[in-house]
């Protein structure tokens, strides 16, 4: 798989992937305060958390009859 332009955007994915973007250690948060890349990254990542919660949210579940 091919990465970004940045050395810590595999590293950064790894984190947000095992425990989202607060499981994130302060060394990788201060990286990614100065990297355009990998903030991209966790915006991007943040936006799909969101879209999945609210997908959950909104699901429709039918009833066990329906089954």
């Amino acid at each position: 798989m091919r990465h970004g332009d940045c050395p810590h955007e595999a590293a950064l994915l790894e984190s947000l992937a095992a425990a989202g973007p607060d499981g994130c250690s302060d060394e990788l948060r201060a990286h990614v305060a100065g990297c355009a890349s990998c903030a991209a990254v966790m915006e991007v990542v943040a936006r799909l958390r969101e879209e999945r919660r609210a997908s959950i949210h909104e699901a429709s579940v039918p009833s066990s009859a329906t089954m």
